[in-house]
């Protein structure tokens, strides 16, 4: 329930507090004095799209302030990590900035725009002409039918079950397409395949190639470089001679001194390690000569490697698996389609199976919802008016397997048809109540705000809307701008908004209304400026009568 709505810097609003009670509660004012701007400044904080045009002239910002009860708010809070007020209070503020900046708070938390929007649509319902506007578009018909028949569950698994459908669809489609080039991607596939195998590239093969080619290019150094090593080593005075001649005076001075045993043993284990290495330096300078043929075909050969990587990717061999399985399965792509057909046909039956109950909860609701929406409008002075629900079969969409669209007709003889060729904007207001009222059965937010619900209505129907509001109230918070005397009557709450012009700067403000007071805004209601001793006594009579009217 909104109880208090404080407003700073909106437009032609200076500053205003709007303090809302429980039940019913009316809004009215002369017609520009600023009522759509308290419509503007809650759907502000409650997170709807708001121009920065709404800020005061002169002002860097404009604020508003919604404080609720609202105490069953408690778990989606948390969901936010907010902690809810222990008395169920709830503070909605948002401050608008010139330079388009949104600062917006639940509570004493801050948060983003789209949390201030989440948890506003489940405080406040505002219905104004735009959704009489949405009642004259058949394509927003269906989507007002799920949310009475309250089938989220089943609209889901429907939705889940034919995005899976779809991707099957999509993958049989894609691999019926493959078939028709099947024949040419396998013949593309073997020879590939063939000049792969052809390579017989062997595992490390390209490395060792790399490393032979860089002994050759540098063969002839590589020659010096041994030779050099091999005089060292085998040459005249070479240390492999000393050592020898070192191991066996060691090894005589060793059988006289015992403790020369080790250093005897240590220069032997030298002279053997040399004269291993001495041998592996003559044989490799041996047989490592240059070999022109053998560095050009070294060369050829990684020529060949390298221009099949550019070709299939560096690692080949992998290339080589992965053509090969494609391969494989195309040979086998009878029994690849027949599977994947038999997949989507399952998924289609599914997909088919939710439709039907998604379809079935939409009947089963259209019938309910026409016939409270009949007996509504029947007690609104629209007794001969029908409405229909009228479905269209059709193939699986993302929304079900039909189209749907309010249709109305005016008298019994008189099949149904378009709203739009039908209604007139008065009924097209009653047509909406009645859908409301029928919501209002279902739970939903705790509050109603209607903006001009009374548009084009007048003598007893106004009395019937006066009556449906204030039954709609028994059970939830229910606001709504009037400009008629029987609805203003009614209201378990008046404010009345007025539009100080007495100074070069307009300036809105809304106050609540006493007894009194209230009188006075229903006779002006009825007999406009001039109010008259029998415009006064009208207005009494018409509270009072209304008073009755809900106590009995």
């Amino acid at each position: 329930m909104l109880t208090e709505l404080t407003i700073d810097n909106v437009a032609v609003i200076e500053h205003a507090q709007a303090v809302f009670g429980s039940g019913f509660c009316v809004l009215s004012g002369e017609t520009g004095a600023g009522k759509s701007l308290l419509i503007d400044s809650l759907n502000m904080v409650l997170g709807k799209r708001t121009a920065r045009d709404i800020i005061r002239g002169g002002e860097r910002s404009a604020s508003v302030k919604a404080v609720f009860y609202a105490p069953w708010s408690e778990n989606l809070l948390r969901e936010m990590l907010i902690e809810p007020e222990e008395d169920g209070t709830l503070i909605l503020s948002r401050v608008i900035e010139s330079g388009g900046r949104n600062l917006c708070r639940i509570n004493s938390s801050t948060v983003t725009l789209s949390q201030l929007r989440d948890i506003g649509d489940s405080l406040v319902i505002i219905h104004g002409q735009h959704d009489n506007q949405k009642l004259l578009c058949p394509a927003e018909h269906l989507s007002i039918l799920d949310a009475y028949a309250e089938n989220s569950a089943v609209l889901a698994d429907y939705k889940n079950k034919y995005a899976d459908f779809r991707s099957a669809a999509q993958e049989l489609s894609e691999l019926k397409a493959m078939g028709e080039k099947r024949d040419a991607r396998i013949k593309s596939l073997e020879e590939s395949i063939g000049e792969l195998k052809a390579l017989n590239l062997k595992d490390g093969e390209e490395v060792k190639l790399r490393e032979r080619l860089n002994i050759l290019r540098h063969c002839e150094h590589m020659a010096q470089t041994l030779c050099e090593a091999n005089d060292a080593l085998n040459g005249a005075g070479d240390a492999k001679n000393n050592l020898y001649r070192a191991m066996q005076a060691l090894e005589k001075a060793a059988q006289i001194d015992a403790s020369l045993k080790d250093t005897a043993e240590n220069i032997a284990d030298a002279y053997y390690r040399i004269e291993d290495a001495a041998l592996t330096v003559a044989d490799r300078l041996a047989s490592d000569d240059y070999s022109e043929f053998e560095m050009d075909a070294l060369q050829t050969r990684l020529d060949t490697i390298e221009k099949m990587q550019t070709k299939y990717g560096m690692d080949l061999q992998s290339e080589l698996e992965k053509m090969e399985r494609e391969s494989l399965d195309l040979e086998d792509f009878s029994e690849t389609l027949q599977k994947k057909e038999r997949e989507y046909a399952v998924l289609l039956a599914q997909a088919q199976t939710a439709a039907n109950a998604l379809t079935k909860s939409r009947e089963d609701a259209a019938k309910r919802l026409c016939a409270t929406v009949g007996e509504t409008l029947e007690y609104l002075d629209m007794p001969k008016v029908r409405m229909e629900f009228s479905f269209t079969s059709g193939p699986l969409t993302s929304h079900g397997a039909e189209s749907g669209e309010m249709l109305v007709a005016t008298s019994p003889s008189e099949p149904p048809k378009e709203l739009a060729k039908i209604a007139s904007g008065g009924e097209l207001s009653r047509i909406m109540l009645a859908i409301r009222s029928a919501f209002a059965a279902h739970g939903g937010s705790a509050t109603l705000l209607f903006d001009e619900i009374d548009s084009g209505v007048s003598g007893r129907a106004a009395d019937r809307i006066a009556s449906l509001l204030a039954a709609l109230s028994r059970t939830r918070q229910v606001i709504c701008v009037t400009h008629l005397a029987q609805i203003a009557a009614a209201a378990d709450c008046h404010l009345l908004v007025e539009k100080d012009t007495s100074s070069d700067v307009f300036r809105a403000s809304v106050t609540r209304l006493d007894d009194v007071l209230r009188v006075s805004e229903v006779a002006r209601i009825i007999g406009g400026e001039n109010i008259t001793p029998a415009t006064i006594e009208a207005a009494k009579d018409m509270i009072a009568e209304r008073k009755r009217t809900e106590n009995d």
